[in-house]
This record gives structure tokens, C-alpha cells and sequence, in this order.
């Protein structure tokens, strides 16, 4: 039987999946002047689908104005081991400012949702436990914990997801954050 993950990497453009390296993957800005080095994430047995939104092409909705088109860099989609959560995770990655970050973070997830929405259906179904993520990635962002401590989310005051502020060219174990 097709898992979430499996049926929302058949609805979604291959051109706009990100393929990992073994278990890994390799998350960078698309600016080849960016100072935020590359984010490694340890897929670690996880069940993902990693698509890239931070493409020139990409126009979200031909409905939406120009100045509504920005969306976080990379969306998440991720079974929990016990395949009964989906986790949604939009991450952004900052080289300069972070000004901004949380509207596009935002807007990462409602196109999470949006999509799972579409398969929801296409296939005539709809998926509960779904759990909403933001991780930003920036120069200023917190040093990677080496002791591997409890992840306890921060709440962004005004959009309500849960999020964490990370420093670039950290190496995370992504089941680690599926909290």
C-alpha cells in the first residue's frame, strides 16, 4: 500500500523534487553569491518527498499578483516512524537578513497543505494527524547541538507554527525534528 509520501511524489512535478544522496540531503540557496552554506539533512530511514520552491520559473497561482509569489525555499513532506503523522516542513534559508522569513515560511506551508490537499482528492480521502514545521537557516541561527537534547519548537507570534532557528551548515537528523 502507497504511503502519503508515495502518492504526493506522483502528483507533484519531478522537475521540482529534490533527490537526496543515499540518505541525505543537500539543501543550498539557489543564489551562487549566498553565504549560507548548505543545509545536510540525514533522511535517517524517514519516509520524504523534499520539493524545491525556490525556483525564478515558479508562479504559484496565476490568480496571485507578483509581490504574493514568494514561498520558502524547500518544502518537507515526512511520515513519522509510525507512518500516523505527516509532517509539513518549510524551510528557508537566509544568507543575509531575516527579515521576511516568516511569510515565506507561512506561505510554504499553506502550499504544503494546499498540495496535500489536492491528492486528498484526487484520491477521494482525507489524512489527519498532520503536523505543521518551519526551520529557518541563517548565519545568526542557533549552533548545532552535539548532544542531541530534547527539540523544543518556538512559536511564531503571529502566523501560530511551530519553528526553530537554526545556523547554516548545520547537519540535521531529520527524525530528530519530527516532534
Amino acid at each position: 500500500m502507497n504511503t502519503i509520501v508515495d502518492n504526493l511524489r506522483t502528483i507533484i512535478k519531478s522537475e521540482f523534487h529534490v533527490d537526496g544522496r543515499g540518505n541525505k540531503l543537500i539543501l543550498k540557496e539557489e543564489n551562487e553569491a549566498a553565504s549560507c552554506l548548505p543545509i545536510t539533512v540525514d533522511l535517517s530511514n524517514t519516509r520524504t518527498l523534499c520539493i524545491c520552491t525556490d525556483k525564478d520559473s515558479l508562479v504559484l497561482h496565476p490568480l496571485l499578483e507578483d509581490g504574493v509569489n514568494k514561498t520558502s525555499d524547500y518544502i518537507i513532506f515526512a511520515e513519522s516512524e509510525n507512518r500516523k503523522t505527516l509532517f509539513i516542513v518549510a524551510v528557508e534559508l537566509k544568507s543575509n537578513k531575516t527579515s521576511g522569513w516568516t511569510k515565506q515560511g507561512k506561505s510554504g506551508l499553506v502550499i504544503g497543505e494546499y498540495l496535500l490537499g489536492m491528492l486528498e482528492m484526487k484520491l477521494g480521502r482525507i489524512y489527519e494527524n498532520i503536523e505543521l514545521r518551519c526551520l529557518l537557516f541563517s548565519l545568526k541561527g542557533q549552533k548545532q547541538d552535539t548532544k542531541n537534547r530534547k527539540i523544543t519548537y518556538k512559536e511564531d507570534i503571529h502566523f501560530k507554527y511551530k519553528y526553530l532557528h537554526k545556523r547554516c551548515g548545520a547537519t540535521l537528523r531529520l527524525e530528530r525534528y519530527l516532534v
